[in-house]
């Protein structure tokens, strides 16, 4: 067991928690990603089925719809996290599929800064605003909060590493 914990983007950052999956490989693949400010308070989120694709299709398409969302909404300084080592090294080494390539590239000159880090698989359930919605029953007492605070705080301990990119400032 790695211990770290889960972090916010900094100051004029947006996180971009993303994640894909398919049933089967390839088969029918759908995408999530949701949006956070400096203080961890969500500020949107997105999901789409993509139709049939392989895991790693979706992987990466959820991490370029995410920005390509966030430079809708004018924001230009990203953090991208995804439980795909795989995708984020295609980001950082520029390995892009050539059927995705174009779109990243036309979004790339709308941003300032861009950087990716990988999370454990199990995280993820961290960046998905509507987890707690759907785990947290409605407000019946507060040892349910303490109870579901509690199982956060032991996630955040136990299962989560952290490989970062060099932060990327563009020109």
């Amino acid at each position: 067991i790695e211990s770290c914990k889960w972090g916010l983007p900094n100051q004029d950052e947006v996180k971009i928690c993303c994640d894909g999956s398919a049933l089967g490989n390839p088969g029918e693949a759908g995408i999530g990603i949701i949006y956070r400010n400096n203080k961890g308070e969500v500020m949107g989120k997105y999901s789409k089925f993509i139709g049939q694709a392989t895991n790693f299709i979706t992987e990466i398409t959820s991490i370029i719809s995410g920005v390509q969302k966030a430079v809708k909404q004018g924001w230009r300084r990203v953090w991208v996290v995804s439980d795909s080592a795989t995708a984020i090294k295609a980001f950082i080494k520029d390995k892009i599929p050539w059927t995705l390539k174009t779109t990243w590239e036309l979004i790339i000159p709308h941003l300032l800064q861009i950087r990716f880090s990988h999370v454990w698989e199990g995280m993820q359930l961290l960046g998905r605003s509507n987890y707690m919605d759907r785990v947290r029953p409605k407000p019946a007492s507060r040892r349910m909060d303490k109870w579901q605070t509690g199982i956060l705080t032991k996630y955040q301990r136990s299962c989560h590493r952290q490989l970062h990119s060099p932060e990327i400032t563009l020109n």
